[in-house]
């Protein structure tokens, strides 16, 4: 074999690993975003639970009377402020996720 061939041979087989090297980062790459959006989607889950939550506890606010309503109202505002929490800290949790 002469200098050209095997100079090619060897940029070839260079070549070669950096296509096997780049297939690994790109499934590595679709594996993440499968991840991400695993996880996404479990976040946006359990804000809808929180939602959820919320508009149950208001109808039940909104059907209250008198002595019921007031006994309900510091109960309903601890848990309002327990639902608005969180929903900050998914929503940090996805921003950070969607920086990260």
């Amino acid at each position: 074999m002469d200098t050209r061939d095997a100079f090619v041979a060897k940029l070839q087989a260079q070549l070669d690993e950096w296509n096997a090297d780049l297939d690994k980062l790109e499934a590595r790459a679709r594996k993440a975003q499968a991840d991400q959006t695993i996880t996404d989607n479990e976040h946006v889950t359990a804000l809808r639970q929180h939602r959820d939550d919320a508009q149950q506890r208001l109808a039940q606010m909104q059907q209250a009377t008198g002595d019921a309503w007031e006994d309900m109202r510091q109960g309903m505002e601890e848990a309002w402020a327990h639902i608005a929490k969180a929903f900050t800290n998914a929503r940090a949790r996805l921003d950070e996720l969607k920086s990260a």
